[in-house]
C-alpha cells in the first residue's frame, strides 16, 4: 500500500497482474484473466499520459504510486518499477483481442517514449539511466533513508537538471544513507527490455544495452562493478562470503547532495556492498538480449533459391537456403533491420536478439507496409501508409487519442506495384501523445506502430 493512502501501490498491482497472468496460463481458469485486466485498469489509471504541466522539457507517461496520481513512482534503493511495464506488456502478449489491448499498449509507448527516452538524454554520452522528475513541492518519503529531511530532500532536488519552474530530472535518486543505483537503473533497463520486444524497438534494446555497458566499465570511472569480469574491477564489501564472481553491489552513487557519480575506492557499505536485487534485474534483462533472433517462414512449394537477409548497418547479407521440400526455411540472426528477399519479393523486417519471428513469402500472402505520419498544430493527424505484397488484404487500425478511429481498408496487391492509404484524424486530447497501430488480415503478429504530438500539446 502507498503510504497515507488506501489504493494499493502501483508496483505491487503490477505483480499482482503476472502472478493472475501465471495462473491462467497454468489453470485456464477464467477469473485470473478478469483478475489480470481488471488489475490493469489500475495500473493505466496510474498513469500521467499528458505531458506534464509547467515543464520547460515535455515529459509524459511516467507512473504514479497509485491512481490517486500525488506521488511518482521511484525508487532510491530497492525496486520494483519495471512492474507496472513488465505487466502490460504481458497482458499485450496473452489478450490481443482484448478491449484494453490498444490502452494497455499506448502506455508502454508513453512510457518508453515520451518519459524513459527522453530521460535518457540527460546522461549521455554514457547513457546510464536516468533516475526520475522531482519537484519541489514533494514531501520526502521514507525511501529517502532515515536521515532524509525536508532539507536534504529539496537540495538534491535543486541539484538535478532543471526542467521546470519547480521540476528537476535527478539522474541519480534523491537518497539519504542507502547509496548506489545499479538496483533502480537495472530494474528500469528490464521494464526497457520488455518493452522493446513489444515495439519491435532496437532503439530501446539499445538504451538497455548501454545501461549494461555502464555496470560493466562505460562509465567515468573506466572500471566494471561486476567482481570477475571485465577492466579493473574492485573488491565488494562482503561481510563473510568474499568475494563472489558475478556479484554486483549496491551501484555507484553520489556524493552529498550532487547529481554527479561518485565511486569512492574504499570497500564499504551501502554502495560496494554485494547485492542481489541487482543481480536478479541482470539476470530478468537477459531473457530479452540473450540469443540470435530465431526466423522460420514460408514460400512456395518447390522453391529452390535462398532467402536472403541484408543487414542495414554492416551490409552484410545471410543466405538461408530452403528445406528439402522446398517450402520453409529457418534461421538464427544477429539482431538488426533485415531486408529480405524471396524470389521476386522483398519485405523489411526487424529483429530483437532472444525474439522469435515468422515469415510469410507465398504467392498471395506477402505483404508488407510502412509508416509515414505528420501532427499539425491543431492536432489534426494524416498518416499515410504505402503497403506492397501480393494477393488481397484487409488492413486495420487500432488508435489511442485519435478520432475518428481509421476504418479497415480492402486492398488486391499487385507484385512490384505499391499502394498508399492515408487516414485523417484528431486528437482528441492535445496534452497528450497519440499512438497508432497498423496490421493486416487480422494478425496483430506483423503490426506497425506510429506515435506523436503537438509542440503546442508539450
Amino acid at each position: 500500500m502507498a503510504s497515507g493512502s488506501r489504493q494499493p501501490n502501483t508496483e505491487t498491482v503490477g505483480h499482482g497482474v503476472l502472478a493472475s497472468l501465471e495462473l491462467w496460463s497454468v489453470t485456464g481458469d477464467k477469473k485470473y484473466a478478469d483478475t489480470a485486466t481488471e488489475l490493469g485498469r489500475m495500473l493505466m489509471d496510474s498513469q500521467q499520459r499528458e505531458f506534464l504541466p509547467g515543464l520547460s522539457y515535455p515529459l509524459a507517461g511516467v507512473f504514479y504510486t497509485n491512481t490517486e496520481k500525488t506521488q511518482v513512482l521511484r525508487a532510491s534503493h530497492a525496486s520494483h518499477e519495471a512492474a507496472p511495464v513488465v505487466a502490460l506488456v504481458h497482458l499485450c502478449e496473452a489478450f490481443p483481442n482484448h478491449p484494453d489491448w490498444m490502452r494497455w499498449y499506448s502506455s508502454v509507448v508513453l512510457y518508453t517514449e515520451y518519459y524513459q527516452k527522453a530521460m535518457a538524454a540527460f546522461t549521455q554520452p554514457y547513457g546510464m539511466l536516468a533516475n526520475s522528475v522531482y519537484f519541489e513541492e514533494e514531501q520526502p518519503t521514507g525511501s529517502g533513508g532515515r536521515d532524509m529531511t525536508p532539507e536534504v530532500f529539496r537540495n538534491q532536488v535543486r541539484n538535478g537538471v532543471k526542467v521546470g519552474d519547480q521540476a528537476y530530472a535527478r539522474l541519480f535518486p534523491v537518497w539519504g544513507e542507502f547509496r548506489g543505483n545499479h538496483g533502480t537503473a537495472l530494474t528500469q533497463a528490464k521494464g526497457l527490455s520488455a518493452a522493446a520486444h513489444l515495439r519491435g524497438s532496437l532503439e530501446l534494446a539499445s538504451m538497455v544495452q548501454q545501461e549494461l555497458q555502464w555496470v560493466m566499465g562505460r562509465n567515468p570511472f573506466v572500471q566494471s562493478t561486476m567482481w570477475g569480469e571485465g577492466h579493473d574491477y574492485a573488491p565488494q564489501y562482503s561481510a563473510m562470503s568474499g568475494d563472489i564472481v558475478g556479484s554486483l553491489p549496491v551501484g555507484i552513487q553520489a556524493r552529498g547532495d550532487s547529481d554527479i557519480p561518485y565511486w569512492p575506492t574504499e570497500n564499504c557499505h551501502n554502495w560496494k556492498e554485494v547485492w542481489v536485487l541487482p543481480v536478479s534485474r541482470w539476470l530478468w534483462i537477459m531473457e530479452d538480449l540473450v540469443g540470435p533472433a530465431k526466423v522460420s517462414g514460408r514460400m512456395d512449394s518447390g522453391v529452390r533459391t535462398p532467402v536472403e537477409f541484408k543487414e542495414a548497418k554492416t551490409g552484410k547479407v545471410t543466405a538461408v537456403p530452403p528445406d528439402s521440400g522446398g517450402a520453409r526455411f529457418q534461421a538464427a540472426l544477429p539482431a538488426g533491420e533485415y531486408e529480405v528477399k524471396c524470389n521476386d519479393a522483398r519485405s523489411s523486417v526487424t529483429l530483437l536478439a532472444a525474439g522469435t519471428y515468422n515469415l510469410d513469402f507465398r504467392t498471395g500472402r506477402r505483404i508488407d507496409f510502412k509508416i509515414a505520419h505528420q501532427t499539425a498544430a491543431d492536432g489534426t493527424v494524416t498518416l499515410t501508409l504505402t503497403v506492397e505484397g501480393s494477393g488481397k488484404h484487409k488492413i486495420s487500425a487500432r488508435t489511442d487519442n485519435l478520432t475518428p478511429p481509421p476504418a479497415d481498408r480492402e486492398l488486391d496487391l499487385k507484385p512490384g506495384v505499391p499502394a498508399r492509404i492515408t487516414w485523417n484524424a484528431k486528437m482528441a486530447g492535445i496534452s497528450t501523445p497519440w499512438v497508432a497501430v497498423f496490421y493486416a488480415d487480422d494478425d496483430l503478429t506483423h503490426r506497425k506502430e506510429a506515435t506523436g504530438t503537438t509542440d503546442r500539446g508539450k
